[in-house]
């Protein structure tokens, strides 16, 4: 469960893929309200790096296959923590 509760108008983000299922049959971590907005940063590497490759359900195969290419590559373009706060 979670430590507090969501508050009204608390930023979050979630999987695109598992969304739309009720919260049951959603794979665990694919859903995050962070305290901070700076912790949207870490939610969406923990739902990159954890949810979509392990806990999804409703990931495509070729999806995950992209992830791990993309991973491979060390020319992929990285946005830093920094970037995304600054947005």
């Amino acid at each position: 469960g979670r430590p507090r509760s969501v508050s009204l108008g608390q930023v979050g983000i979630r999987c695109r893929f598992c969304a739309s299922l009720p919260p049951s049959a959603r794979g665990p971590g694919g859903t995050c309200f962070p305290a901070k907005l700076s912790g949207i940063y870490q939610a969406a590497q923990n739902i990159a790096n954890t949810h979509w490759p392990n806990q999804c359900t409703m990931v495509a195969e070729e999806f995950k296959q992209e992830l791990t290419n993309a991973r491979g590559q060390r020319s992929t373009a990285r946005a830093s923590k920094q970037t995304w706060q600054n947005r």
